[in-house]
């Protein structure tokens, strides 16, 4: 998948849509434009849809609002690599074989958000790599970004954050050194994980395919009743 490095070969951005052939920007900072969108309460779930796979493919398709959330779909898809053999194997099946609903699938629990954790990983990238990544927007891959992001040293500021977010509090620490943790960890406490966020893409186009199906239905019983 494209979200996948592989050194052995060139990174690849075409995705065939029907018989043509599409460019996905897959810019680290217009991915995370892609993102900030998938999180505005104020957009509804139909404008995400056709809003970002325009930010994606730089580009309005012509499609009926069915095959648009399957094209969706298929690009959160490539994104954040969510249909990959690993993937697969960590999906937990019911006895008739079939797999749970979402919330029942174990995800591993992130402590990041690209989002909220912007100012860090900024820092950080300027100080382990001497990459300004405001000079990057446009250029550097999101794949390279998110390589780099999970190399980062432990002198940085994003793992020291990241590790305080994952830290436990010791049973036999103080009641001053307990007090002294809890906030710490509330000071850089996330309002959501990049988890959520990908989890939530998802959701939104299962969501949106549900809803499109009972519309269907809808309209084919008043065609009856007619």
């Amino acid at each position: 998948m494209f979200s996948k490095l592989d050194i052995s070969t060139q990174l690849i951005s075409e995705v065939y849509i029907g018989d043509k052939e599409y460019t996905i920007d897959m810019a680290f900072d217009n991915i995370l434009r892609f993102i900030r969108l998938l999180g505005d309460e104020k957009i509804t779930d139909a404008n995400k849809i056709k809003i970002g796979i325009e930010i994606l493919l730089d580009e309005k398709l012509d499609y009926d609002f069915e095959t648009l959330i399957k094209i969706f779909k298929q690009l959160i898809a490539i994104i954040f690599d969510t249909d990959t053999e690993e993937a697969k194997e960590d999906v937990v099946y019911d006895l008739a074989g079939e797999p749970l609903p979402a919330e029942f699938q174990k995800k591993e629990k992130e402590y990041y958000s690209l989002t909220e954790d912007a100012q860090y990983i900024f820092s950080s990238f300027k100080h382990y790599y001497n990459i300004d990544l405001f000079e990057e927007q446009g250029e550097l891959d999101w794949r390279k970004f998110k390589a780099y992001l999970n190399d980062l040293g432990s002198d940085t500021k994003f793992s020291e954050v990241v590790k305080i977010r994952m830290m436990e509090i010791p049973a036999d620490a103080t009641e001053a050194e307990k007090n002294d943790i809890r906030k710490l960890k509330a000071a850089y406490a996330l309002e959501g994980s990049q988890n959520d966020i990908e989890n939530g893409a998802l959701d939104l186009a299962q969501k949106q395919i549900i809803a499109q199906k009972m519309y269907d239905e809808m309209m084919r019983k008043e065609e009856e009743n007619e």
